[in-house]
């Protein structure tokens, strides 16, 4: 197993990169030009590209800003100017600025009202204290109780594929984990269960940024969300009325507690716990997937799990670092500020891109290889700052919970062809759609 301890921290390093931002995002290079008009997710595959470039950052428009290096995006990710969208905003840059679809903003009403009862696009002033209420059971001290869950669940998902021949490690494991986990969380029944996992068949292309077309657009607005909300709301509302609940009461008596001065908030606890579970089932599987793969695509790595189960938590960081399940984010700047000399007015955009930062050389030694023992320098997977993911703790836990199955005695699973990846114009390919396998089990 290949272990590397080589690397200072990213303000010890004397950087090229550093030179001098222009005063104003007009003088940055459109991603156009330097890329012969290749989206960059077209070149996700190529991190190599973006770093052999002279520039600090690009723009992909007139107000917007690409930002690609590490230090960067740790900088930028913990300004409190440059933060959440608003919702209207962000569907009407999302669905007609961006992508430059024909179809009227007043057509995304079911797109627009999800993106209400998140917290990623609510108003500056709600955004904080709704995000507390549904992080506050995701914190550490609550994982080992999921973990426990996560393993009993996996072991019995290896007893049914085992001696099976080939499965799919994303669809037939690690997806099946996602949907059985929070299926038992929030006591779904069987139908209820299967009918939100059509309804994640229709969603994911679109959320994921596989199918940007008109017609894309209609199904996610007119079948893919209301899909949605009629499986998984009710079985929220049904669980938090029980009373017993492990998080839901306490959520909702916190949710109703909320000044009604503070802005416009969700429209109620059951739709806002229900909209920000949407990456918690497919980022969540995907993220299962892409950490097992890199177990046992280096034999050595599987090896040492098995004898030192220490390591999971260093293999599950590692393999998020190379395949974060969100790997890039636009946010929204709220004042007028100066980055570096460089003037970002206010309603100016500024996509992070994490996949790039956590390949870039300046942070990383060897960025696209897997090794284990890296340090200082913490991946940014899943964000940081006051926008960092309130889901990374469970991500983090479900992976460790698969690998602490996939390594007991007398199980295995080995490789028995190549990783497809999904992606898309806008989706960079960090995301798993077939990992063929054999799972054997003495």
């Amino acid at each position: 197993m290949t272990r590397s301890n080589m690397l200072r921290p990213i303000d010890d390093i004397c950087m090229d990169v550093r030179q001098k931002l222009p005063s104003s995002i007009a003088g940055l290079p459109h991603i156009n030009d330097v890329f012969a008009e290749r989206k960059i997710t077209r070149i996700s595959a190529d991190y190599h590209e973006l770093f052999d470039l002279p520039h600090r950052m690009l723009r992909w428009g007139p107000d917007a800003i690409l930002a690609f290096r590490y230090d960067d995006l740790r900088a930028l990710g913990v300004n409190p100017v440059v933060g959440n969208f608003p919702a209207e905003t962000f569907v009407r840059m999302g669905f007609t600025a961006m992508l430059g679809l024909p179809v009227p903003f007043e057509e995304a009403g079911n797109i627009l009202r999800f993106q209400k009862n998140q917290f990623f696009t609510t108003e500056q002033s709600v955004h904080a204290a709704i995000k507390r209420i549904f992080a506050q059971p995701l914190m550490p001290k609550a994982m080992p109780q999921f973990q426990a869950m996560g393993e009993r669940i996996a072991s019995a998902i290896v007893d049914a594929v085992a001696g099976k021949g080939e499965i799919d490690l994303v669809g037939d494991f690690a997806t099946a984990l996602a949907m059985k986990f929070w299926g038992e969380v929030f006591g779904m029944t069987p139908d209820e269960l299967s009918g939100l996992s059509d309804a994640m068949h229709k969603l994911v292309p679109l959320t994921a940024g596989l199918d940007h077309t008109e017609a894309g657009f209609r199904r996610l607005n007119d079948e893919g969300f209301p899909e949605y909300w009629r499986y998984l709301v009710p079985a929220i509302r049904r669980a938090r009325e029980s009373g017993q609940h492990m998080f839901l009461d306490r959520m909702a008596t916190q949710f109703s507690a909320l000044p009604a001065d503070l802005g416009e908030l969700p429209e109620d606890v059951d739709m806002f716990v229900a909209c920000n579970m949407i990456d918690a089932f497919h980022a969540l599987a995907g993220g299962v997937a892409c950490t097992i793969h890199e177990m046992i695509a280096d034999g050595d790595v599987y090896t040492s799990a098995r004898q030192d189960e220490t390591l999971g938590q260093q293999i599950v960081v590692e393999a998020l670092r190379l395949n974060p399940q969100v790997p890039l984010i636009t946010r929204h700047v709220h004042e007028d500020f100066e980055y570096e000399g460089m003037s970002i007015p206010r309603g100016s955009r500024v996509s992070l891109y994490w996949a790039a930062a956590n390949r870039d050389p300046d942070a990383f030694v060897d960025p696209t290889k897997f090794l284990l023992n890296r340090g200082p320098n913490p991946p940014l997977t899943f964000g940081n700052g006051a926008q960092i993911c309130p889901g990374r703790n469970i991500a983090q836990t479900m992976a460790l919970a698969a690998i602490r199955v996939l390594t007991q005695p007398g199980v295995s699973v080995s490789l028995s062809g190549r990783i497809e990846w999904a992606g898309g114009e806008y989706a960079p390919a960090t995301s798993p759609s077939r990992i063929p396998v054999i799972v054997t089990k003495k």
